[in-house]
């Protein structure tokens, strides 16, 4: 099966639906006076390189698929953007769609303060899947990342989840996502009889530095 088979087939323009790092209200206002240049330096223009990464590789596979596609900002979207249509979710805590569309699977993502991590529906007492946005940058050594496909009621459409705990966990979601290597490696996976094309994996990505490293897949969900 083709996972991406469901969304090249809609009709429809893919919308590429990227989280960026929130803002306050104050932040968002313009203040009188604010000139183009301080307007493009404000912290809503801000996407990490990794983040960037993950949707150029997204947007180079759909091109080369020949496949409509536009990207838009998640805080942006209303649900009316995205009913009916195929849909790539980029970024887990900083895309209300993806926190949203992934509430009723059995992976998703729990923040609590400057803790985040990937909860195990079938295992909730499980938090070693995680970040602590509180510890120095260069010690991180992992981070962790959902990639999905699947039919959402929400959307009437279906759907396809890049999402890290932080941006290397995307960056690493990203290049799996469009690597037909890395897609048959899950769908080794797949149960016998398995036909609805709907699946979630969490990958364990390393990091080095501040780099994305290598990513291996460490639990599988399809339905």
């Amino acid at each position: 099966m083709n996972v991406w088979s469901p969304l090249l087939d809609n009709p429809n323009t893919v919308l590429i639906s990227a989280g960026r790092p929130s803002t306050s209200a104050e932040e968002e206002a313009d203040p009188p006076g604010l000139t183009i240049k301080e307007h493009f330096r404000r912290p809503g223009f801000r996407v990490s390189l990794t983040t960037a990464d993950a949707i150029a590789n997204i947007a180079g596979f759909l091109q080369q698929q020949k496949k409509p596609f536009r990207i838009h900002d998640a805080a942006s979207n209303a649900l009316s953007d995205l009913h009916g249509r195929p849909a790539v979710l980029v970024n887990g805590g900083d895309n209300r769609w993806a926190m949203l569309l992934l509430k009723p699977t059995r992976f998703n993502f729990v923040s609590e303060g400057d803790f985040t991590y990937i909860q195990d529906s079938r295992n909730p007492g499980r938090r070693d899947w995680n970040v602590d946005f509180s510890q120095p940058f260069h010690k991180q050594t992992t981070d962790y990342a959902i990639v999905g496909r699947f039919n959402s009621p929400t959307t009437e459409g279906p759907v396809i989840v890049v999402a890290g705990i932080s941006s290397n966990g995307t960056e690493a979601a990203g290049e799996f996502i469009v690597s037909p290597e890395r897609l048959s490696e899950l769908l080794r996976s797949a149960p016998p009889g398995w036909k609805n094309g709907n699946f979630e994996a969490v990958l364990k990505v390393e990091v080095v530095d501040g780099s994305t490293g290598a990513s291996s897949i460490v639990a599988t969900e399809f339905w």
